[in-house]
């Protein structure tokens, strides 16, 4: 029960960041990143990335914590000098994961076990059990 208890407390706040460049950036100090295709397409040229007046859209899942999260990821943004389009409340983690990987948003927060499980469609080995910080550099 310990280890449970040990593996679902890191999940809760080990926030997974599923970004494109654009939003990493900023981001840096974030645990993880994702990158959308547009993003895996971006050449380091800076003449291919977006400029700084192109928004960084942040997404959210419709739930009190992603909200809170989501904002956050935004005021960071803006905080950081970029323009920011929020997209709080989006969808499930189906639905922001595929927004991310279509280019229709560029960052939003998901859980560790979830990227785990329902993204990366992995299981929480022994390993992980015994030490969560080893399913969250799995997911990293």
């Amino acid at each position: 029960m310990h280890n449970t208890r040990k593996f679902a407390g890191l999940a809760t706040i080990a926030c997974m960041v599923a970004a494109t460049p654009i939003a990493s950036r900023a981001l840096a100090q974030s645990p993880t990143t994702a990158l959308s295709p547009r993003a895996r397409s971006n050449s380091a040229d800076t003449s291919t990335h977006p400029t700084s007046t192109t928004p960084v859209i942040v997404a959210s899942k419709p739930f009190g914590e992603s909200f809170l999260l989501g904002e956050m990821f935004a005021q960071l943004l803006e905080r950081a000098g970029r323009r920011v389009e929020r997209k709080l409340g989006l969808g499930s983690t189906d639905v922001a994961f595929q927004a991310l990987r279509n280019s229709a948003i560029d960052v939003y927060p998901e859980y560790t076990g979830t990227g785990l499980v329902a993204v990366l469609g992995d299981s929480v080995t022994a390993a992980m059990r015994a030490d969560p910080r080893r399913a969250f550099t799995h997911v990293a």
